[in-house]
């Protein structure tokens, strides 16, 4: 198995308990913004539909993490929803 096809399996673990299989719209609260492969690291950008707040996941070969993004300021990146 492939790193690639590893972290593609993980990463279909992580969407499914955050986004759900839900396909109702009106009940969807993370909308992926960006999503790529940097090296051996996956790297979404996801944005709650509630509070605006936008996050970046990063998976490799080590884990996972979630983390709010920061504006320039340091500030939490809060976008129009």
């Amino acid at each position: 198995m492939s790193m690639k096809d590893i972290l593609d399996r993980n990463y279909k673990r992580v969407e499914n308990i955050m986004f759900g299989n839900n396909k109702n719209e009106k009940e969807k609260r993370f909308n992926i913004i960006s999503d790529e492969m940097v090296n051996f690291m996956s790297v979404t950008v996801v944005q709650d539909s509630k509070t605006g707040v936008n996050y970046m996941i990063t998976q490799g070969t080590s884990g996972l993490s979630v983390t709010p993004v920061l504006d320039k300021d340091g500030k939490i990146l809060i976008t129009e929803v």
